[in-house]
């Protein structure tokens, strides 16, 4: 089975360093080009199943990634980490309030201290979501759309890394492509971006 893991595009509080967790928070013009070209790139792929984040900025990247596709699933497991009080928040008002803790734990996706969900419970959901991928047999080509936070996650559960390494990015729109074959994943690349022509990087 082939995964590929689909972060959405930038949205208005990618753009403005704002805090946004479970929030409903829409794309900017350049998140929706970012989706129009992963929409080319994905054109002419057979896909068995499109698995989803029910938050707001990933439904509407799969609406036009995979316009006219029908049968997409909803996964509430696929949700960015809940930062609770902290969001519709900048960042750097935050910084100001809480200081470096903040900022150690935004790096260790971990909001208990406001109230908001664990890096531990994060890992949870993403290690819950790749069981029951591991049980489908009859699905050779995955897409999942889904949050940078669950990327981490997923590839910590793979990989046992750092649940966030400084050095790894996961942008908007970005790929991670995985492979699951005789009982054990690989992680293909990591965060391979599309140009507008639908092309790889």
């Amino acid at each position: 089975m082939i995964v590929y893991l689909i972060r959405h595009g930038q949205t208005e509080s990618n753009r403005d360093k704002v805090v946004q967790g479970w929030s409903s928070v829409g794309l900017t013009e350049k998140g929706i080009k970012q989706a129009e070209s992963l929409k080319g790139y994905f054109a002419e792929k057979k896909l068995d199943r499109i698995i989803c984040s029910d938050l707001y900025r990933a439904r509407q990247t799969c609406s036009i990634v995979f316009e006219g596709r029908g049968n997409i699933e909803y996964d509430v497991r696929l949700r960015e980490l809940n930062n609770t009080v902290l969001m519709g928040q900048r960042r750097d008002d935050l910084v100001k309030i809480y200081g470096d803790e903040f900022l150690d734990n935004a790096y260790r996706l971990n909001y208990t201290a406001y109230g908001g969900e664990s890096s531990e419970s994060l890992i949870a959901r993403a290690a819950s979501f790749l069981s029951d991928l591991e049980k489908d047999t009859k699905s050779n080509t995955v897409a999942v759309l889904t949050h940078g936070g669950v990327i981490f996650a997923i590839l910590h559960v793979i990989l046992q890394i750092k649940l966030y390494t400084p050095m790894l990015s996961i942008d908007n729109c970005s790929l991670t492509k995985l492979r699951f074959k005789d009982g054990l994943w690989t992680v293909m690349y990591i965060n391979n971006k599309i140009r507008t022509d639908g092309t790889a990087e």
